[in-house]
């Protein structure tokens, strides 16, 4: 900033002046820079890292990561958590998230809401949730779901359910249980994306090779049956809080990572048989009333137990 532009003709060319404005330039720079800040930091949408951490602070706000556009969104979320809370209303803030395409449908027998984004999922998600775990009732399970917009698709069944599942090799499982039904998947080649069906009781289609992040979350899946062709998920059954039961395959090449079953707060026991190859090592974190671990394998076989589950006992019976 350039104080001497703001002198009067008459005395802008007096060396005297110009001495004075050269000693007070940086000064008023300064103040003019401080005075930007403290109006930036007013915004919430302009704020940089301290008032947001100020924010953050004052609203219990623990910030899951360092971007801080995301932040800022996570913030805005909470402060429009404000009563009342209409269905209309969750239908406006769900469409600006995620755009017009944005479905949200209600199944009151079920207590449950399931919002369907197509766009900007990734970047949104998060920010989402914290907004909708403060606007839905207790009673109230939201199943929040990645949609994928496919060119003269007819149905989810006619895509995927047909074509893509019988040109999987199947394996050898003559035991096992009859499919859950193809159409209670979203998918995405062989990984499932989301969950959007019913069944407390899901047995995962034969071909399916993985999960994607958050697939089952605030579902009313109490058991999952997994098959041998299944070999990864990470954080794929995180906050599946009303599960169970897990029953892994015999055989197989299976890679537990992230938080795979992170907030499964109603799983008491679990069983990793010899097809489990990896656990990282906070995969049951948050499941505290997991009690029980067996591993039909080698002591030590599987490495980092008890895999953040901080009250159970790991039994090996290799």
């Amino acid at each position: 900033m350039e104080i001497e532009s703001y002198f009067p003709s008459t005395v802008n060319e007096t060396e005297e002046f110009k001495t004075i404005a050269k000693a007070e330039n940086p000064l008023i720079t300064d103040l003019w820079e401080d005075l930007s800040i403290i109006l930036e930091e007013m915004f919430i949408m302009t704020m940089g890292i301290e008032g947001i951490e100020r924010f953050e602070k004052m609203l219990d706000i623990k910030p899951e990561s360092e971007d801080l556009e995301e932040r800022r969104k996570t913030i805005i979320a909470v402060l429009m958590g404000e009563i009342p809370y209409t269905l209309p209303f969750l239908v406006e803030k769900a469409k600006e998230y995620f755009g017009d395409d944005t479905t949200v449908s209600v199944e009151y027998e079920k207590y449950l809401v399931s919002i369907k984004a197509y766009d900007r999922f990734e970047e949104q998600q998060r920010a989402f949730k914290v907004f909708l775990r403060r606007i839905l009732p207790a009673n109230m399970l939201y199943h929040l779901i990645q949609g994928f917009k496919v060119p003269n698709r007819l149905s989810i069944r006619a895509n995927l359910g047909g074509s893509a599942f019988m040109k999987m090799p199947l394996g050898v499982e003559g035991d096992y249980p009859p499919a859950t039904d193809i159409s209670a998947f979203i998918m995405n080649g062989t990984a499932i994306v989301s969950y959007i069906g019913s069944d407390t009781d899901v047995v995962i289609p034969r071909g399916v090779t993985s999960v994607f992040p958050n697939a089952f979350e605030m579902t009313n899946v109490k058991a999952i049956t997994i098959p041998s062709s299944f070999n990864n998920s990470m954080n794929g059954f995180y906050g599946a809080i009303m599960l169970e039961t897990v029953n892994f395959p015999e055989t197989g090449n299976i890679s537990l990572g992230g938080q795979c079953f992170g907030i499964c707060t109603s799983l008491k026991s679990i069983t990793l048989p010899e097809s489990i190859k990896l656990v990282e090592e906070g995969v049951f974190t948050g499941c505290d009333n997991l009690m029980e671990i067996i591993v039909n394998q080698p002591k030590g076989s599987l490495s980092g137990s008890p895999w953040g589950a901080k009250n159970a006992t790991v039994i090996w019976k290799g």
